[in-house]
């Protein structure tokens, strides 16, 4: 089975590198797709290939637009048997590019945003989650 695992950042490498790491050893063929940031230095330990996409970590549409293209791009080149995407700003980026012809497609949430958040930011976050 070929899985595509989407994050915006590393900053969860243990996480994700755990979860990458038990489905290589049981023969998944594993794709990351991330952006580069905090990832370099883990870069030359992993057993599965990397793909970076500049996954926007705030509300600029036009980024998340971009990102969602390159992802799109991603997924018609790797055809994945499923995507599992993680957090909210990466979510939304899947949610944007998602086409007809995608895999199965799994949102991981690793925390909730929306309660720290206050105004129209937490009631944008809310809905987003």
């Amino acid at each position: 089975m070929k899985i595509l695992i989407v994050t915006p950042t590393m900053a969860t490498f243990p996480f994700v590198s755990d979860l990458c790491a038990g489905l290589v050893a049981i023969d998944w063929d594993v794709h990351l797709a991330s952006s580069v940031f905090r990832f370099e230095k883990q870069q030359s330990n992993v057993p599965y290939p990397h793909h970076p996409i500049a996954f926007p970590r705030g509300a600029n549409a036009i980024a998340h637009l971009r990102a969602s293209r390159q992802l799109s791009r991603l997924i018609n080149k790797l055809q994945p048997s499923v995507v599992d995407v993680h957090f909210s700003a990466a979510m939304l980026t899947a949610a944007l590019g998602k086409r007809k012809n995608w895999p199965p497609t799994v949102a991981t949430v690793q925390g909730l945003r929306f309660t720290t958040q206050t105004g129209a930011k937490g009631r944008i976050e809310r809905t987003l989650e």
